[in-house]
């Protein structure tokens, strides 16, 4: 296996756990897809998956932070936009 397998396979793994961690409100997720941001900073769905982590532990200044950066890289993201909307208080709450 070549390098850049065993580091996309590790990226995928850290988003996996971050992931898991979540669904059970564990706050540790969210260090673990920091990490894969980090890692891989142009792939839009490790921010979506962050930005959404930390708008469900109730971090919403971090979670507009993030979907801001979204649609820096790209424009037209409906859920990044409908996000920012709602966080900035432009749009409908839920």
């Amino acid at each position: 296996m070549s390098v850049d397998a065993r580091r996309h396979e590790a990226i995928q793994a850290h988003a996996l756990l971050g992931t898991c961690l979540l669904a059970q409100q564990d706050a540790g997720g969210l260090w673990y897809l920091e990490q894969v941001v980090l890692l891989q900073p142009e792939t839009v769905s490790y921010r979506l998956m962050l930005a959404e982590g930390y708008r469900q532990l109730g971090d919403e200044a971090r979670a507009l932070a993030v979907y801001q950066e979204i649609l820096e890289l790209a424009p037209n993201h409906r859920t990044a936009q409908r996000a920012v909307e709602e966080l900035s208080g432009h749009g409908p709450q839920h």
